[in-house]
């Protein structure tokens, strides 16, 4: 689901990937969203742009993702 929102000019290590991967299989678990929602496409587009925009720890992306998720 991830790399379908990548920018096929950054390259990313498959661990990389995995990494993203698993910080939104873990967000879609603990929020009850389906992968197949639109609601899951903007996650997975969230967590690229944080990803391209220099947050790189899954532990720091998987906070900034829970902040915003339940601000709203």
């Amino acid at each position: 689901m991830v790399s379908a929102y990548l920018n096929c000019t950054k390259f990313l290590s498959p661990e990389e990937l995995a990494q993203l991967q698993q910080v939104f299989d873990d967000i879609c678990l603990h929020e009850k969203v389906d992968h197949r929602s639109a609601l899951a496409d903007e996650v997975a587009k969230q967590l690229v742009r944080l990803y391209q925009g220099g947050v790189h720890d899954p532990a720091e992306i998987a906070a900034l993702m829970e902040l915003r998720f339940h601000r709203h």
